[in-house]
């Protein structure tokens, strides 16, 4: 007997100048980033992957916005990487540049929590 398994490639890739064209593509309410991030979030470039339910990219926000940010995460200094501050929120970590208001993300769900 043989069996040939398919996977069928599930991956979409966006971008968004602003909150606003996010917010009309639904991306909040589907999950693919989470309502925290600062409201000033514009060049959001984004790709989830649908079969394994992660998604990452990277997006600009007003350094003014970093403070009140972050203090919905968790600091993840273990994490750190290429300059970048770690912090996790639920399923999410992000690694952030104040000075430069620049976010690169990482979600991925987590089964049987």
């Amino acid at each position: 007997m043989i069996l040939f398994l398919t996977t069928f490639d599930e991956s979409v890739s966006s971008s968004y100048a602003t909150r606003a064209e996010a917010e009309a593509d639904a991306v909040f309410e589907r999950g693919w980033l989470p309502g925290i991030v600062p409201a000033s979030v514009k060049a959001i470039e984004m790709s989830n992957d649908l079969n394994l339910n992660i998604s990452n990219g990277d997006f600009r926000f007003d350094p003014q916005e970093h403070d009140a940010f972050v203090s919905h995460l968790l600091r993840s200094a273990s994490d750190d990487k290429n300059g970048l501050s770690a912090y996790r929120y639920e399923d999410w970590i992000f690694w952030i540049s104040r000075e430069k208001g620049y976010c690169k993300f990482h979600m991925r769900l987590i089964q049987n929590k």
